[in-house]
């Protein structure tokens, strides 16, 4: 897993995202952190995740801690954003019930449907982050290597058109 070392996982997603309460039990996302870790795996390829985590598991050097940041981001903001929707309401044997303080008003609909878009968003743009990392790096690091042999990097190259002819032999 790419959170939780030494039980700090809360800190960590919080230091990541500036959004996600660092007092808030780490064992309420991590079935979400695990979701989003395998989707994320999806789309860039077990090998970098499997880099990642051996970064993370050690002692990482600054280039590194770079990548393993660019790693967790999406995973962290993607499940951040499943969590939130979730922690809304609160299930018990006699329904659901609305969650609220003295000091907090409940939120519109709208509030709600515009904060999951631009959470959402922040995790397209961690994901373009990562992607332009494992693109344009050229350090020669293991997790480069990873990605440049997996297929999800193949499965990337064969849908970007690289010059004109390529586009014109879809829309000619």
């Amino acid at each position: 897993m790419l959170f939780n070392k030494n039980n700090n996982g809360s800190e960590e997603l919080y230091a990541l995202s500036g959004t996600f309460q660092a007092s808030t039990d780490f064992k309420a996302i991590e079935a979400e952190i695990d979701s989003a870790t395998a989707e994320v795996a999806g789309i860039v390829g077990n090998e970098v995740i499997d880099a990642a985590e051996n970064i993370y598991s050690g002692n990482p050097s600054e280039e590194e801690a770079l990548f393993l940041s660019a790693v967790q981001r999406p995973i962290a903001y993607l499940a951040i954003n499943r969590y939130a929707r979730l922690t809304g309401l609160s299930h018990g044997d006699t329904g659901r019930k609305i969650k609220t303080d003295d000091n907090e008003k409940i939120p519109f609909e709208w509030m709600i449907d515009r904060d999951d878009r631009e959470m959402r968003e922040r995790y397209f743009r961690a994901l373009d982050a990562l992607f332009t990392l494992l693109e344009k790096s050229s350090t020669g690091k293991a997790w480069e290597a990873a990605w440049k042999k997996s297929d999800a990097h193949m499965l990337s190259q064969s849908l970007i058109a690289k010059n004109l002819y390529e586009v014109e032999r879809v829309y000619p």
